[in-house]
């Protein structure tokens, strides 16, 4: 109760007050959540890409195929007109790109891949 300039929190009109904000607090999630999703495309999308001719006799991988391979994905996953076309879409001329691979024992990335 309010008399005067003095206030007294009692503990009911504490949890009475916590209440209130937390069911107010929780009644506007969903609504941002509603527009979370919308502003988020809820697909991806994935390009799977093979040559049986990547790896040599010896069983080494080709260079050559492995720059093909990925230049096919690119062009199938942005839909470009040519490898080029692509990569401007992803790279620009004054961007440094760096290349992060990560030493795994069992499954070593080979050199001819990260070139």
């Amino acid at each position: 109760m309010m008399s005067g300039s003095n206030y007294s929190l009692t503990r009911r009109d504490f949890l009475r007050g916590a209440t209130c904000a937390t069911v107010a607090a929780t009644m506007g999630i969903p609504a941002l959540r509603a527009q979370q999703q919308k502003a988020v495309a809820p697909t991806s999308r994935a390009v799977l890409i093979r040559d049986e001719n990547v790896f040599d006799k010896d069983g080494k991988l080709d260079p050559i195929i492995v720059r093909k391979m990925l230049d096919t994905a690119m062009i199938t996953y942005f839909g470009a007109k040519d490898a080029e076309a692509a990569w401007k879409l992803v790279i620009r001329p004054n961007d440094v790109v760096g290349i992060k691979t990560n030493v795994w024992g069992p499954l070593p990335k080979p050199p001819e891949f990260e070139q």
